[in-house]
């Protein structure tokens, strides 16, 4: 899903918006094991955000996070100060790093974790 979202992000950036407010994706790829790696841009939590900050990367966010439901279908419903976090890659800005998306979004069928075998459900 993160996936999803992010290479769309990175069309809206070439079409001139500001994408700054997410963790960039590095790169994705699957290990020797076939697990999904997703390399992401370092953030880290120094505690609570400034809630100055969590507004400010809101609002930043809601002009990306329209074009995303215009374009794409796209819905950000998860932004919450627990998932962000401030950039420790030189500008210490206050980036979302977990997307969230909306369970009702029409990508594809999405069920949450409750459709995982049963043998998972334990981790």
């Amino acid at each position: 899903m993160e996936i999803i979202v992010w290479e769309a992000l990175k069309e809206l950036k070439e079409e001139g918006y500001d994408i700054s407010g997410f963790a960039e994706i590095k790169d994705y790829y699957l290990d020797k094991n076939g697990v999904l790696v997703i390399e992401q841009e370092r953030c880290e939590d120094f505690g609570e955000c400034d809630s100055y900050d969590f507004e400010k990367l809101r609002e930043e966010l809601e002009v990306v996070g329209k074009k995303l439901i215009e374009d794409y279908n796209i819905e950000l419903r998860d932004i919450r100060e627990g998932n962000c976090a401030y950039s420790d890659e030189g500008n210490g800005k206050l980036k979302i790093f977990d997307f969230g998306l909306s369970s009702s979004t029409d990508i594809f069928a999405y069920d949450g974790y409750s459709c995982c075998n049963e043998s998972y459900k334990s981790y």
